[in-house]
C-alpha cells in the first residue's frame, strides 16, 4: 500500500492558516449600525418643558416614530435632532428606549396641517421637548384597589 505525499495534497492549507491566525491578536472592530430615519428637529438649549405631554408604546414605521396610546391610537413624534434610531433603539447618549417599551414624553401638539411635511401621518403628532426615563404602563384602573 503506498501512502500519497501530504506535503503537495493541500497546498493551499499553510497560506490559509497563516492568514487566519494573523488576525487573531487584533480586536473586533465595532461595527456602527446606520440610524434609521424619523422626524427630527432642532433643539435649542435649556428648553421649557411642555406642561403636557404623550405616552404609550413606542413604534417606528417607514420613516415615522410613534407611540401608541392604550386605547390603541397613534401619535407621530418629532424627536430633538441629537436622537438617532439604531436597530431598536433610540437614544440621545443619555436615556435610550427600546421599540415596544412605554415610554413618555413632554411635548407639544401639532395641528396636521403645521405636520403634513413630515414622514409621520398619524392622526396628531407630538414636538418631543424632554424624554423622561422609561417606566411601566399605568396598571389599569381597579375598584377592588380603592378599598
Amino acid at each position: 500500500m503506498k501512502h500519497a505525499d501530504k506535503s503537495s495534497a493541500r497546498p493551499w492549507l499553510a497560506p490559509l492558516a497563516a492568514a487566519l491566525l494573523a488576525g487573531c491578536n487584533q480586536e473586533p472592530q465595532a461595527i456602527q449600525a446606520r440610524s434609521l430615519p424619523f422626524d427630527t428637529r432642532s433643539a435649542a438649549p435649556n428648553e421649557v418643558p411642555y406642561a403636557e405631554g404623550v405616552g404609550g408604546t413606542l413604534g417606528y414605521r417607514g420613516g415615522c416614530l410613534f407611540v401608541t396610546s392604550p386605547g390603541g391610537g397613534e401619535t407621530g413624534l418629532v424627536m430633538p435632532d441629537r436622537f438617532e434610531l439604531n436597530a431598536d433603539t433610540l437614544s440621545n447618549g443619555h436615556v435610550s428606549y427600546k421599540l415596544g417599551e412605554h415610554v413618555s414624553f413632554s411635548a407639544g401638539f401639532l395641528s396636521r396641517e403645521q405636520a403634513a411635511a413630515l414622514n409621520c401621518k398619524t392622526p396628531t403628532v407630538a414636538m418631543v421637548v424632554n424624554s423622561f426615563p422609561t417606566e411601566p404602563p399605568p396598571a389599569p384602573y381597579s375598584e377592588e384597589e380603592q378599598d
